[in-house]
């Protein structure tokens, strides 16, 4: 350094572009190519290193804390820490641009901007898409591999968004309803207890069979009655009945067994 003190020198800061985030050190730190300062004959391995600046809300210590996510063509704004030395470059942030005005590399997303680019196949009873987002108000995160968050503000039409590429997703509307999709397998583990409850029907629907196992017993409390609409009750093992319960049921042989208070009163 030219000085005693770093920051003493005047600010020179630079505009370029990221050639490298291989960083061996897994720090975060890119290459940049320097606008007026490294020219087509300065090979990208004699760059050096930049480190990222990050925002006061990620620690960056102990492995606490938000990650830099600059890729190779990132047009960043940055300044030299050892001022007129230029050994040190550090970059404050990137912005974005529209390369050659061709709207298809355009920096930012086709969603922050009102177009929704994500085609959704649905399944039995799995609503359309809510997404009506008009610029600037959808602030969305798009990762190289595909994935997607939206946190939508646009008037009338607030909605989140997190969307897997293999075309999972989570979607909160304006009104506040939840669609949740899978599209595989899908697992909901609780080490506890686990309550639903809804105001309103509860619907269960199957494109294939319904299996419903308990390590204890189960308690079905039906007021209305429980009514099968297709099909057959088939049982095994040894049937009780409490006491107290009454009707009629049909065995497989065609018989009709009568029941009052517990106890078989009549088979015809």
């Amino acid at each position: 350094m030219t000085t005693q003190q770093m920051g003493e020198e005047g600010f020179r800061w630079f505009l370029g572009i990221v050639e490298s985030i291989e960083d061996p050190k897994l720090l975060g730190r890119v290459k940049v190519r320097i606008i007026n300062e490294h020219d087509a004959n300065i090979d990208t391995g004699d760059i050096d290193w930049a480190h990222v600046m990050m925002p006061s809300t990620s620690a960056c210590v102990d492995g606490v804390g938000d990650s830099p996510n600059l890729a190779i063509g990132s047009r960043v704004v940055g300044f030299y820490m050892d001022g007129n030395e230029k050994q040190m470059p550090m970059i404050m942030g990137s912005f974005p641009t529209i390369p050659g005005n061709d709207t298809n590399r355009h920096s930012l997303s086709w969603l922050h901007r009102g177009k929704n680019v994500i085609t959704k196949q649905p399944i039995g009873p799995e609503p359309p898409t809510a997404y009506a987002a008009q610029y600037p108000y959808n602030r969305t995160i798009t990762t190289r591999g595909g994935h997607v968050i939206e946190l939508d503000d646009t008037p009338e039409n607030m909605r989140v968004h997190i969307y897997h590429k293999s075309g999972s997703y989570i979607e909160i509307n304006n009104e506040g309803r939840v669609v949740i999709k899978s599209v595989v397998d899908g697992f909901d583990i609780i080490d506890g207890t686990k309550t639903i409850f809804t105001t309103k029907d509860f619907d269960v629907k199957s494109g294939g069979s319904i299996t419903l196992a308990s390590a204890n017993g189960v308690k079905v409390g039906a007021p209305g009655g429980i009514a099968v609409t297709q099909g057959s009750i088939h049982t095994s093992g040894t049937i009780g009945s409490t006491v107290g319960a009454s009707g009629a049921f049909t065995t497989v042989t065609g018989q009709t067994v009568h029941v009052q208070n517990g106890l078989v009163v009549l088979i015809d």
